[in-house]
């Protein structure tokens, strides 16, 4: 029979050894990254989206290669029609208006 040892965590204290674990690991991956010559896509990327679902309880982790990229990628996910009106704020970046434009719906200013 195995013996086990019962281990108790304080509050948050296990997201907090995941997230340093998370942190080197990533840190470890950046260098990676780098030396291998592939920046946007690979190996090293492929282990960052799966460290981080797991990191974040998530079946999945998509990660992107700007704000505009994943504001475009979620705006597709809506399958907004041409018709259709996304209120945005007019203290805002450029690039949501842009990308709203870019899937076909308009831009409404909040008042």
């Amino acid at each position: 029979m195995a013996n086990f040892t019962k281990i108790s965590f304080k509050k948050g204290e296990l997201n907090k050894q995941l997230a340093d674990l998370f942190k080197s690991l990533m840190e470890k991956g950046v260098v990676d990254a780098l030396l291998s010559g592939t920046l946007t896509q690979g190996r090293e990327l492929e282990r960052f989206e799966t460290l981080l679902a797991k990191l974040t309880h998530s079946e999945f982790a998509i990660s992107f290669s700007s704000g505009t990229a994943a504001i475009h990628a979620a705006l597709a996910c809506l399958k907004l029609e041409p018709e259709d009106e996304v209120i945005t704020s007019t203290l805002n970046f450029c690039s949501i208006a842009n990308m709203v434009n870019l899937i076909g719906a308009k831009t409404v200013p909040p008042c």
